[in-house]
């Protein structure tokens, strides 16, 4: 009986809780824009969850901007989120570290703990000590030292990849059905050597480690609770746990025989880097790491590691992309056969690979979505703002803050033809506004590894069709789907292409 009663008094303040921010919190937002609710207690999730079936999830948003104005309240549940695509707005969440600060409620933290990157990371964390740490390893990220990167990783892609993929196919003169997305990560995996993270794993086995744990993170979306307990209890979340143990065990051994390096800078070792950016964050130059520094190095090197599987990503897409339109795709490897690449400043002239890549990041960028949280986020210290917009000071605590990468790149009253995949788009010069064009994010958390994400991306498109015909061979009917709903992108299924060697006519 006083189980029954607690129990009843536990849904009763829930549902009590859930009415008060539905109604009062509402009417203390009720200056900026809002969608009409669902129904008082479920706020917009119905809609929800028919989109993100339907995947069509940002784009609804982008009707929402053109019917609501650029930025809006909406609920999930009695969670309000506050939806912006105010370019003003995204400035100061670009800009303003001591008033955002990136949200640490996110489906790979709270269903793997904070095993996968923590909340501390070059990648997830906040505040002026993550900031030093940041400046510190960008200049082993920077255009300049892509030009001694490209030598090391062209000889990788060049020879060993290139080699490898060969001798899958073998001696058939019909080639062999690949999924690009594997074999993209493999080659992917095998450049992180000449960053200073080898021996950790074998590139085959990584590639397969981090496409394991990266597509269980979806998982984390359910449609219920029934689903997610049986998430929470079953062998899938299990398995990637112990995925994620054995991955980082083998990242805190080889750190073990890392030696610092005396001073920041450029070079090809990244692990030392990320060691030397720790010390500076923690004040120590001398002596053991203390565990927490450790786990932030493991933190660090696990993000590394996992990023990458945004170019892996970012290239299967451009090729489903291509699927529909042969003749870019025959101008594409026109170009890319024709010409000559020796250096990272050759890689320049590959122009229209370029603009296929950069057309590819409009329309599916890596990065779909973002969230951040007021800094003060469990109750403001004061009424803030956004933008032009008033935030009761004790509204602090339940307001979310949404952003999408997507949103802005395929709006129609800002891009002609969105839906087009045109890459002379960006031809004679064209620069869009950097808030309405961002897939590697701007401002101070802008992407640290964007010129070494496009020196990877085009040199593996070189190789791979200077040596193979690269055909798309799935049916209309096993499609890969990406997901909508994802903060970074998805797909359901593999990337099935033909490669057959290709003998270069003389």
């Amino acid at each position: 009986m006083y189980l029954f009663l607690i129990f009843l008094m536990g849904v009763l303040a829930r549902y009590t809780r859930m009415f008060y921010r539905l109604t009062v919190w509402r009417k203390a937002l009720s200056h900026i824009p809002q969608l009409p609710l669902d129904n008082i207690w479920k706020g917009h999730k119905m809609t929800l969850e028919k989109v993100k079936h339907d995947n069509t999830y940002l784009d609804e948003h982008i009707r929402w901007v053109n019917e609501y104005g650029q930025s809006m309240v909406f609920w999930i549940v009695s969670q309000p989120i506050l939806f912006t695509a105010d370019p003003v707005i995204l400035h100061e969440i670009a800009s303003d570290l001591t008033k955002y600060r990136k949200s640490h409620f996110l489906p790979n933290r709270h269903y793997f703990g904070e095993p996968l990157v923590g909340t501390d990371s070059v990648l997830s964390g906040n505040g002026v000590d993550w900031a030093k740490k940041r400046k510190v390893m960008a200049g082993y990220f920077s255009k300049r030292n892509m030009v001694n990167l490209f030598e090391h990783m062209n000889n990788v892609i060049e020879g060993v990849e290139m080699t490898r993929i060969e001798n899958d196919i073998g001696n058939n003169p019909r080639g062999k059905i690949m999924d690009l997305h594997d074999t993209v990560a493999v080659t992917l995996y095998s450049c992180l050597n000449t960053l200073g993270v080898s021996d950790i794993m074998d590139p085959v086995e990584m590639a397969a480690t981090a496409k394991h744990i990266i597509g269980a993170i979806p998982k984390s979306f359910f449609a219920n609770e029934v689903a997610r307990l049986a998430f929470v209890l079953g062998k899938e979340k299990k398995d990637t746990t112990e995925l994620i143990k054995t991955l980082r065990n083998k990242i805190l051994e080889k750190l073990k025989e890392v030696v610092p390096v005396p001073q920041e800078g450029t070079g090809d070792n990244v692990l030392e880097g990320l060691v030397y950016a720790t010390k500076t964050q923690f004040g120590l130059f001398n002596g053991q790491c203390p565990t927490k520094m450790a786990e932030r190095l493991v933190n660090d090197t696990v993000a590394t590691i996992l990023v990458f599987d945004n170019m892996v990503k970012q290239l299967a897409v451009l090729y489903i992309l291509l699927e529909n339109r042969p003749d870019i795709q025959e101008k594409m490897v026109k170009e890319l056969r024709e010409t000559e690449v020796n250096s990272y400043g050759d890689l320049d002239k590959l122009k229209y690979t370029e603009y296929c890549i950069l057309e590819c990041m409009r329309m599916r960028p890596s990065l779909l979505r973002g969230s951040r949280d007021f800094k003060d986020h469990v109750k403001l210290k004061k009424d803030s703002t956004f933008g032009h917009y008033k935030i009761p000071k004790e509204l602090g605590v339940g307001i979310k803050i949404h952003f999408s990468e997507y949103v802005q790149q395929m709006n129609p009253k800002v891009w002609d033809n969105p839906t087009e995949f045109k890459p002379e788009r960006w031809s004679n010069g064209f620069s869009p506004d950097k808030y309405n064009y961002m897939p590697f994010w701007v401002g101070q958390r802008s992407c640290l590894g964007r010129h070494l994400g496009m020196m990877l991306m085009k040199t593996i498109m070189y190789h791979m069709n200077r040596n193979f015909d690269v055909t798309q061979s799935w049916s209309e009917a096993s499609a890969p789907v990406w997901l909508q709903s994802m903060a970074t992108i998805r797909l359901t299924g593999d990337v099935p292409c033909r490669f057959t060697k290709r003998v270069p006519q003389q």
